[in-house]
């Protein structure tokens, strides 16, 4: 089973057989994402269910119980979360994961889902982009994103600005390189939404950050580059792996911050947002 979410392609083998397989909408999104030449020879990331006996774990990685994180060198990790273990080897992008004790069939695609978030995620930051957590809508071939900590009212301006088919994603995009100087924004399968319509499109011209905030009134802030950098990397679904890669994350929130438009949106929670939004985006319509 290989997955294309935001130009990359990831591999899932081995066993639970019923991968992906729940009849909810939230699950069948994951279908739209399948790769259909399951012999394609460009694979950037391979996730591998494996027995939880064939991982040979450091006995300090055991003991410590509260440490999610074992750092067993600069390229292998072990990360542990509640039923289930993972060996990330970044060298051969490789996950190798294994289920502890009794986890039903649900947890077990839980699991594989925050994965295959993770192997999307490692993939976005090496090539030279970032995870982000966001609403994205679209306006003809470019996004306007709006970002924020849970809370902040991510959905509520999906729910006012997007009509059907002009949401590309709620929850979990990935920001990538386009050319030297532009980026687009990729939609992937990890979303809230179940009613809203999704947009066509899987990825369009990143146009602006909006990062919000909920106000009694409708206006937008710019702010000033330390501002714009703290805020993208508070909404980056990373966290540091090692030395290099937490050097590669900062340094491409940088390269972001310098070459998209972002700014603070401070918004009133109710349909006037929606014509301050257009009147904004009218030369992209």
């Amino acid at each position: 089973m290989i997955f294309d979410i935001a130009s990359f392609k990831i591999k899932v083998l081995g066993k639970p057989r019923k991968i992906f397989d729940f009849p909810e909408s939230f699950y069948k999104k994951f279908h739209q994402y399948l790769c259909s030449n399951s012999r394609s020879p460009c694979i950037d990331f391979t996730l591998v269910v494996i027995p939880f006996e064939s991982f040979s774990l450091p006995s300090k990685s055991l003991e410590k119980r509260q440490q999610h994180l074992y750092n067993e060198n600069k390229e292998k990790f072990i990360i542990k979360s509640p039923g289930a273990i993972a060996s990330v080897n970044m060298a051969s992008k490789t996950i190798s994961l294994g289920f502890k004790g009794k986890v039903t069939n649900r947890r077990k695609n839980l699991i594989l889902m925050g994965f295959v978030r993770l192997a999307v995620s490692i993939c976005a930051v090496l090539k030279g982009g970032l995870p982000f957590h966001s609403s994205v809508i679209a306006f003809n071939k470019y996004g306007i994103a709006f970002s924020g900590p849970s809370g902040a009212g991510k959905t509520t301006i999906a729910k006012l600005l997007a009509a059907p088919g002009q949401l590309l994603n709620d929850e979990f995009n990935v920001i990538l390189p386009l050319g030297k100087n532009g980026y687009r924004i990729h939609s992937t399968p990890f979303t809230q939404f179940k009613t809203l319509k999704s947009c066509n499109k899987k990825n369009l011209i990143l146009h602006t950050i909006f990062f919000l905030e909920k106000s009694m009134a409708n206006s937008i802030e710019n702010l000033a580059f330390k501002n714009k950098y703290i805020s993208l990397l508070g909404q980056t679904y990373i966290f540091p792996l090692s030395d290099f890669f937490g050097k590669k994350i900062l340094d491409n929130a940088e390269k972001i911050c310098g070459n998209v438009s972002c700014k603070r949106l401070h918004f009133k929670n109710d349909e006037t947002v929606r014509s301050f939004i257009y009147d904004f985006a009218k030369d992209l319509l």
